[in-house]
């Protein structure tokens, strides 16, 4: 489900600038991805209307984007595997967060997808390579 809101790798290399240091000048910016000032002006003041850039904060609004964020916590019953685990979750492009935690879970992870089907195929890709260690989610 997307609002309509279509970025390309423009609006992404600003967005990852700004990211970096939302007070960068528009100007450097613009030099430094060979476009004119006011091109990255308009690009940004389009996506400040849009609700996907707030001004100085990065606030992602990846729901603008056809995304949909899920939390999963991972019961592991060897944590001598643990660092496998996450180096794989770092090469899922899906997953934008993980944590370590205390609890019944020793691992949190967020999770961006378009659908429910495109979340069951990273928790069974997880449980192909892994099955063997995770004991609940």
């Amino acid at each position: 489900m997307s609002n309509g809101i279509k970025i390309n790798e423009l609006d992404k290399s600003i967005l990852y600038k700004l990211d970096i240091n939302g007070r960068e000048a528009i100007s450097k910016i613009a030099t430094e991805m060979g476009r004119s000032k006011k091109v990255i002006q308009y690009r940004i003041k389009r996506m400040q209307k849009s609700g996907l850039y707030m001004k100085d904060v990065l606030l992602l609004d990846t729901s603008k984007l056809g995304y949909h964020t899920y939390s999963l916590y991972l019961q592991l019953s060897n944590m001598l595997r643990i660092e496998d685990i996450i180096e794989y979750l770092k090469k899922t492009h899906q997953i934008w967060g993980i944590d370590k935690i205390i609890g019944k879970y020793q691992l949190y992870t967020s999770v961006y997808v378009k659908s429910v089907a495109e979340l069951e195929g990273v928790i069974i890709d997880l449980g192909t390579e892994f099955g063997d260690i995770i004991s609940d989610y």
